[in-house]
């Protein structure tokens, strides 16, 4: 049976706060007498170090606790703080002895560590559910209400996914690649690492990290963080730092910031650097869906991307929901595993294709190519449709912004912003609501007349304004009577014969009771539906829109012969002849 003890005095200490228990943990005997070795040799750099950076680690309960026993054992006091902290690091290396074989303590300390630094569902700020309600809107699915079972399924994931992150650091920390670096080394890094969020890699800097950041933690790089453990160790061990080439980064070595060291390194290593890599060749590899996400996740550990699928939880919700398509270039040793791009679906559409440049756009270099495009092409309609609606998204949410602010709205985004080309669709392939609530704060006639580059008076709102026979453009729907009676009927304005309607309506087309004998001219572009009606033979007199965004409907046709159809039906078509 495990003595009980030290790990009772282990809780204890975690529960007061000390986070370099964790690095004592579940270390082999001979990772142990390394551990033990390098603390002699470093012990007064060690000692000293973490009382510069930290005046009152000394005088903490589980520092205390430690000096008294060593008082009680040996007779003698220890009244420096750095004999004090030193002491505090040799009494966890003996801790670590006794608890390296014990998988139960290790989850212990885990769990102990997650309490500390993994954020509670109280913690997660109102302004993150709003985040994701205004990314929801901006990909055109509306305006979602989140109700509290949405919010905990949020809060669950942000959770996981900042404990899977912490997990990293802590399995790298008590690996035996860390075995040969002193304790007090590898505390000077995880508590710096635990103060750091989101990095950039424009400036090689990170933010920081405050109880109400919801972001995992930072990637770990191997690669960078040797270099820093290494660089830090030839300082203090007075070794030659000649082999040093960045002045910036020796100049941090004075300040000995663990954020900014290690900020630094990643940036001389050009990690998630836009227009820095050094090929565009490389292949996609698919995760199909419903797979397991642990290897989506591996690949993207260490790799800086910005992508929420490096978190365990988000990627196995993501891939529950379609495939997961991830573009590789190669790596110093020609092999694909550096993350370019990533294809999201959601069944058989592309729902995101995102990069690693700023913002997740795709990178400078990878963007003159035609990898994305070609793949997108492997998608057929699927893949035409997102390039489509990921364009007018970006655009409406750029006009959504300029709206507010009160800018100008350039002739393309009036354009858009009126459906004049055609509807516009979000991700939730529903007509994007921010159109018409960016349209009410707006004045339709001039804006459209702007676009078009036409008179004021040559766009229509109402069906009495349709009717001047001049229009080019009606914004809205136009539901009109072909003859009194079902213009009582159906409470609508009956159309004078003989006119020409507006060449292109925004919304909505629909004619009751229409007759051949009224002589009119049908719009030739109708953005919505187009419903027709009546008692009429096709032919030449019926011309109906050359082109359709929604629906077709026609009803009342005596015969379908010589009916020729628009060039373009966005939706079904539906024709019926009388019998």
């Amino acid at each position: 049976m495990m003595n009980r003890k030290p790990v009772y005095k282990l809780m204890k200490f975690l529960a007061s706060v000390s986070i370099f228990c964790l690095f004592s943990i579940s270390m082999s005997h001979s990772e142990t007498i390394a551990a033990e070795s390098c603390s002699q040799v470093f012990a007064k750099p060690g000692g000293q170090l973490l009382h510069e950076r930290d005046s009152e680690l000394h005088t903490t309960s589980f520092v205390e606790d430690v000096v008294k026993q060593h008082k009680r054992t040996t007779g003698i006091s220890l009244t420096k703080p750095a004999d004090k902290i030193n002491r505090w690091l040799d009494y966890l290396t003996r801790l670590a002895a006794k608890a390296d074989k014990s998988p139960q303590a290790e989850a212990a300390v885990k769990n102990a560590l997650y309490g500390q630094f993994v954020m509670k569902n109280v913690d997660i700020p109102e302004s993150y559910y709003a985040l994701q309600v205004r990314m929801a809107r901006e990909l055109g699915y509306g305006d979602l209400i989140l109700l509290e079972h949405h919010k905990l399924e949020m809060a669950e994931t942000v959770i996981a996914d900042q404990a899977t992150s912490l997990d990293t650091w802590i399995d790298f920390m008590i690996s035996k690649d860390t075995a040969v670096y002193p304790m007090w080394l590898k505390y000077w890094m995880f508590s710096g690492m635990t103060k750091l969020s989101k990095y950039d890699s424009k400036t090689g800097s990170f933010g920081n990290r405050t109880r109400k950041t919801v972001t995992p933690y930072p990637e770990l790089n191997r690669e960078a963080l040797a270099y820093v453990a290494e660089s830090v160790l030839k300082k203090f061990n007075k070794q030659s730092l000649e082999e040093i080439k960045d002045p910036e980064f020796i100049n941090l070595l004075t300040g000995l910031n663990f954020g900014k060291l290690y900020g630094r390194t990643l940036f001389n290593l050009e990690v998630g650097k836009d227009g820095q890599f050094k090929s565009n060749e490389g292949r996609w590899i698919t995760y199909p869906q419903g797979s397991d996400p642990m290897p989506l996740v591996k690949s993207l550990k260490g790799r800086n991307t910005g992508w929420c699928t490096a978190g365990e939880a988000t990627a196995r919700g993501q891939l529950k929901s379609g495939a997961f398509h991830i573009y590789y270039s190669l790596d110093a040793q020609g092999k694909p595993t550096i993350p370019r791009v990533a294809i999201r679906m959601e069944g058989d559409s592309v729902a995101e294709v995102r990069g690693v440049a700023h913002e997740q756009n795709l990178d400078p270099q990878i963007s003159q190519t035609s990898i994305v495009s070609s793949k997108l092409k492997d998608f057929g309609d699927g893949g035409k449709s997102f390039e489509k609606k990921d364009y007018n998204m970006r655009l409406i949410t750029g006009i959504d912004k300029k709206n507010k602010s009160g800018e100008a709205l350039s002739s393309e985004e009036l354009r858009v912003l009126y459906e004049i080309e055609g509807p516009v669709f979000g991700f939730g392939h529903i007509r994007d609501p921010r159109l018409k609530q960016i349209q009410a704060s707006r004045n339709p006639k001039f804006d459209i007349a702007r676009a078009l580059n036409v008179r004021e008076d040559q766009v229509s709102t109402n069906a009495k304004e349709a009717f001047a026979g001049n229009i080019v453009f009606h914004h809205g729907d136009l539901l009109i009577a072909g003859n009194a009676r079902e213009a009582m009927a159906w409470g609508r304005e009956q159309v004078p014969a003989g006119i020409h309607l507006p060449q292109v309506v925004s919304g909505k087309f629909g004619i009751q009771g229409l007759s051949l004998d009224l002589n009119i001219k049908l719009p030739e572009r109708v953005v919505g539906d187009a419903v027709l009606s009546g008692d009429f033979e096709s032919g030449p007199a019926l011309v109906l829109p050359r082109y359709v965004g929604g629906n077709l409907v026609v009803s009342g046709l005596k015969t379908n012969e010589g009916l020729i159809l628009p060039q373009f039906i966005g939706g079904r078509t539906k024709i019926h002849v009388e019998k």
